[in-house]
């Protein structure tokens, strides 16, 4: 696993950046090839086991911040 490579950073719309202390931002980027086949875009066999994975690791987070 990899942080911040190749991209770093997150998303905050503008009315929120530095403005309010609540708002918190994340982003997860995903391998494609974890849930679907590059070539046809179809969802592959492992793309239940990352959508698990990934909605059990944001829930994780939420509960932290609370």
């Amino acid at each position: 696993m990899e942080l911040n490579r190749p991209f770093a950073g997150t998303i905050v719309p503008g009315g929120f950046y530095h403005k309010d202390a609540r708002v918190y931002s994340i982003m997860v980027e995903v391998n494609r090839s974890l849930y679907m086949n590059e070539d046809t875009g179809e969802r592959s066999a492992g793309f239940g086991e990352a959508r698990r994975k990934v909605r059990s690791a944001l829930e994780s987070i939420i509960a932290s911040v609370r």
